[in-house]
């Protein structure tokens, strides 16, 4: 990445943690944060903020600006955490792992919201950007 954090039309992930104070939550490989291209926007819910993948963060639009000028360190501490379990776990097992807990909550009747946060990995980022930021992410 350039020294700037800028890529292109992104900025990296590291670039907006230390934007937001939070440089010790870089993950090993930084990935860029992009806006969410429209068709992805078409699959997510409106409280949808951002979603990682291996390679890129995508982010909403409407939260880009807060990303880029580090005013989104809960979000970002969220992501980052994410960004370090794919790496962690490798495509494969973070897919499963992140399936399989929303269709068990799904199959013990939650609705969405609720299967969604009963998901392991979603649990862990919560607590862990609670736990660099201090507020709730």
């Amino acid at each position: 990445m350039a020294s700037s954090g800028k890529t292109g039309n992104s900025i990296s992930l590291r670039s907006g943690l230390i934007r937001s104070g939070l440089p010790g939550l870089a993950p090993a490989r930084d990935v860029p944060l992009r806006v969410a291209p429209g068709w992805l926007q078409r699959f997510w819910r409106g409280d949808v903020a951002a979603m990682t993948l291996p390679w890129v963060v995508y982010v909403a639009p409407d939260a880009i600006e807060a990303v880029s000028t580090g005013n989104a360190a809960d979000l970002l501490a969220h992501e980052a955490v994410h960004v370090a379990q794919w790496q962690r776990l490798g495509t494969t097992r973070f897919v499963l792992r992140y399936v399989f807990d929303y269709l068990r909550g799904r199959a013990a009747g939650l609705p969405h919201a609720a299967a969604y946060r009963a998901i392991g990995l979603e649990r862990e980022a919560v607590a862990e950007a609670v736990v660099a930021t201090g507020r709730n992410a």
